[in-house]
């Protein structure tokens, strides 16, 4: 069964050294050697299913997430003339609802999967591993709201009671997210260049709108309304920087580039209708 495997970003490539889904380590910044008994004309696929059946309290709220993981693990290997060819492949996909005891529910599916590449010949040893992961979530749940009847006032004080009021709105959400990342390590025997190119790109969506109802009874009347609120946001970020191994054996950025934007949006409509005597 394949073990949990956490995504690096680029922010992780100055001390990232990580074990993939077979069991071998990768040093981003270190030649990286199959091991001999591995060496063979070989491929091979796993798959499985693992279930996710959940319960945790939060905030006196129980929520309940059911689900599942389905998961490819594909390793090839190939001998060369010069050497050996290594390939690796893993991708996973979750489903999951979530219900809560407060009426909420939500539905997340989340894909991930890396590719790891190596070859090895008489003048170069190089490597890329990319990730991918892209989650994305809708959902719902009711905001419900109540003004008390009279706030007591202390000694000797005397207030009015506050309006008396209640409604609810229904709301609904949706949220996507994308991280993408990769890095490629090359050594050139006959220049003795080493290089680490590293590349992450984000980007996230998410959008919130509600619909309500309520009333206020205030002094010989009685107000009633509607309300619609929507909110939305978006933001993508790029990073790509180029390093190579000095000759002291220390990693020098030699080039890079950052960009990125973002936008968000709020808009609210209200409409209430009131009956006095």
């Amino acid at each position: 069964m394949p073990t949990d495997v956490s995504e690096p970003g680029v922010e992780d490539s100055l001390n990232t050294s990580m074990t993939l889904e077979s069991g071998l380590v990768v040093d981003l910044r270190t030649n990286f050697v199959l091991p001999v008994e591995l060496q063979v004309d070989s491929e091979v696929t796993t798959t499985g299913v693992l279930p996710i059946d959940e319960t945790v309290d939060t905030s006196g709220v129980t929520l309940t997430s059911v689900g599942s993981t389905s998961w490819t693990l594909t390793v090839l290997t190939a001998l060369t003339t010069e050497g050996w060819v290594y390939a690796e492949t893993y991708t996973s996909t979750s489903m999951v609802t979530v219900t809560g005891s407060d009426g909420s529910m939500s539905v997340h599916t989340t894909t991930y999967d890396y590719a790891f590449a190596a070859e090895q010949t008489s003048s170069q040893s190089t490597f890329t591993l990319s990730f991918h992961l892209v989650e994305e979530a809708t959902g719902s749940f009711d905001e419900i709201w109540e003004t008390p009847a009279s706030v007591p006032g202390g000694e000797g004080e005397t207030e009015s009671p506050p309006p008396v009021g209640s409604g609810v709105v229904h709301w609904l959400w949706s949220l996507t997210s994308s991280n993408d990342s990769s890095f490629t390590y090359t050594a050139d025997q006959s220049s003795g260049a080493t290089t680490l190119v590293s590349w992450a790109s984000t980007s996230s969506d998410s959008s919130m709108a509600g619909q309500g109802t309520y009333t206020v009874a205030l002094p010989g009347g009685l107000l009633s309304g509607t309300s619609v609120i929507t909110n939305s946001a978006s933001e993508t970020q790029v990073l790509h920087i180029t390093e190579t191994l000095g000759a002291d054996g220390i990693w020098v950025i030699t080039a890079g580039t950052a960009s990125g934007s973002g936008s968000s949006e709020l808009t609210s409509q209200y409409a209430a209708v009131g009956n006095y005597q």
